[in-house]
This record gives structure tokens, sequence and C-alpha cells, in this order.
């Protein structure tokens, strides 16, 4: 089990740092990231842990919303939700996890301009993800982006206020 948790671990983080960073320009990273989804899979059919399932959430979530297959993205991360609330688990759930549900589909919602759906899932970040978080900045970045992509330019600016008075990424926000 920890050898299979350990790969799925290594599968986010390259998820995260290298294919989701270059969704724009690399869209067929779609198929590998689905590819180290079906290898959690199998992992959680030999021995289902919430980590293996927590792993294989995010990175089916990400693989379909780098594919540009923004539905199915969101179908993940709504079960996501639902599993993190399901019995049995809570002790290993935290606040976060509910908040990256959260944001993620927000940010599928926005793709798919269901803007007033985006919005309600803002409401449970700012529930659920500690300010001056890594988490939280991506919240406010696509937050900015949902304000701005709705017409809401009042209320885009207060959030990109919001994220440029926060102590700890300033450098982010730096405007020359």
């Amino acid at each position: 089990t920890d050898r299979i948790e350990e790969t799925a671990r290594e599968y986010l983080s390259i998820v995260n740092n290298v294919f989701a960073k270059t969704i724009a320009q690399k869209p067929e990273m779609a198929v590998i990231t689905l590819g180290y989804a079906n290898e959690i899979m199998k992992g959680i059919e030999i021995n289902d842990t919430f980590k293996l399932r927590q792993h294989w959430y995010m990175i089916s979530g990400l693989g379909h919303e780098i594919a540009r297959h923004y539905k199915k993205s969101l179908k993940v991360w709504q079960d996501y939700e639902k599993y993190l609330a399901s019995p049995g688990i809570s002790r290993f759930v935290r606040e976060r996890n509910y908040g990256e549900a959260a944001l993620f589909q927000m940010i599928n919602y926005m793709h798919m301009g269901q803007y007033e759906n985006g919005e309600k899932c803002a409401k449970k970040c700012d529930r659920y993800l500690k300010e001056s978080t890594n988490n939280w900045h991506l919240y406010l970045t696509f937050y900015f982006l949902l304000r701005m992509q709705s017409g809401n330019y009042d209320k885009a600016k207060d959030t990109y206020t919001k994220a440029i008075k926060d102590e700890r990424f300033p450098e982010i926000f730096e405007t020359n």
C-alpha cells in the first residue's frame, strides 16, 4: 500500500508541476494524466485507501480539465466532494479537501461559462481555504478570472485587491 500511495503522490506531483501548468500548450498530456488515474484505480482495486482515492479524484479531475472535458472534470470533483462526506473517512478529511473540490468545480464552471454556479463554489472556497495558502492564492487567481469573464469588473478589482494585500505572496502580483 505504501508503495502504491507513493506512486500516486509522484503522479500528482507530475500532473501539478508539469502538465497542468502547460494546459494551453499541451492538451495531449491529458492522455498521460488519465493513464495515471487508471493506474491508481488498479491500486484502489488491490487496497482501497483514502490517499489513493484522493489522488485518483485529483488526477482524474485534472486530466479531464487538461483534455478540456469540463463536464467530466466537474463530475469528478462533485463526486470527490460527496466522497469526502461519506461515512467512515471523516478522520482523514480536512477542510482544505472541501476547498480544493470547490475550487476545481469553480474552475470548470468558469470554463463552461456558468458563472453563477462558479460564484456558489467561490463561497465554499472562502469557507474552506485558509488565507495566504497556495490554494487560497490559486482560488483568488481563478476567482478574478471568473469575475472578469462574467463582466463583474468591480468585484474582480476587489478580488485582485484582496490578493495583493496578502503579505505572503506579494511577488506574484507585482506590477511595474
